[in-house]
């Protein structure tokens, strides 16, 4: 059974009260927070899945970065650059909560059976629903893999694009030479990056998450059962044929959902959001309890 690590860099708003502030800095925390990826991703009971959330705003302390990263040039490196005075402390205090951060994806780790998660969404227009990234090094997951989550969220229905718009995933560096070197060695763990189309479940004119979101955060929880046990072969995916999770695109009106018999029904939006736990039990098959744990309204 695979530990599965997930790394949430990005969710955070909050800035240490006394920190200089302007209008760019507000504005950039608005357009660049990866909003609600906490509740979307994070682990909230299971064992085995182990959260590293970063609590601070990446537009103070930005851990998806790199060491000596080439967007620092640009003033997008650890530490964002707003034309605002930085004093050698808080810039000593913001490096420090880099280090903190990557130190507590080191200790989750366990070498040879983990798999670390990136978690992210995304606002840039793409025809892209959900973005899966990985690094062309060691941790890179095994061909298999990538296509065969690729395929669960096509199951779903979303659209995926393989390291575009974006590409590459967190790694933690402190990757033993041999496991460099040699290209039998086996991977010291395995990083993949998953962004989320924000489109697909907030509102982009206020950031307030909309009627789909607890549909697209039960289709990633879902996601990590099937990871964790190896179910993601074709076979597995039976299911899917049938179990439809509604999705509501910006352009969209009403809800497009498959039954098991293969009809699909057109359901107004008010109508699933004023009685959502009726559609989702009747048309995904769970029980209320398990509706309960998945969801959490």
């Amino acid at each position: 059974m695979l530990q599965l690590v997930l790394n949430i860099p990005h969710s955070s708003t909050y800035v240490p009260s006394g920190v200089k502030r302007n209008a760019e800095m507000d504005a950039a925390i608005r357009e660049t927070t990866d909003w609600f990826t906490e509740q979307l991703f994070g682990n909230h009971g299971y064992s085995r899945i182990l959260n590293a959330v970063f609590p601070y705003s990446r537009c103070y302390c930005d851990v998806g970065r790199q060491i000596d990263d080439p967007l620092a040039a640009e003033g997008r490196g650890i530490i964002y650059d707003f034309g605002l005075e930085i004093s050698a402390e808080d810039h000593f205090r913001r490096l420090y909560l880099y280090n903190g951060h990557l130190d507590t994806l080191h200790a989750m780790i366990t070498m040879g059976n983990t798999f670390l998660l990136d978690c992210h969404s995304f606002s840039t227009v793409s025809e892209f629903d959900v973005c899966l990234g990985f690094n062309d090094d060691c941790t890179r997951p095994d061909n298999t893999v990538v296509e065969a989550v690729k395929r669960y969220f096509e199951h779903c229905g979303l659209k995926v694009g393989i390291n575009e718009p974006y590409s590459n995933a967190i790694t933690v560096d402190f990757v033993p030479k041999s496991y460099i070197v040699f290209d039998r060695s086996p991977r010291p763990y395995q990083s993949m990056m998953i962004k989320i189309n924000q489109r697909l479940y907030l509102d982009m004119a206020t950031k307030q998450k909309n009627a789909n979101f607890e549909n697209i955060r039960w289709i990633i929880q879902r996601l990590y059962q099937k990871l964790r046990f190896n179910r993601l072969r074709e076979k597995d995916f039976a299911e899917l044929e049938w179990i439809s999770v509604p999705i509501i695109r910006e352009e969209a009106d009403r809800y497009f959902v498959k039954s098991k018999e293969g009809v699909v029904a057109s359901l107004d939006k008010s109508v699933i959001e004023e009685n959502h736990f009726t559609i989702v039990r009747r048309h995904v098959k769970i029980s209320e309890a398990m509706y309960w744990k998945l969801f959490k309204p």
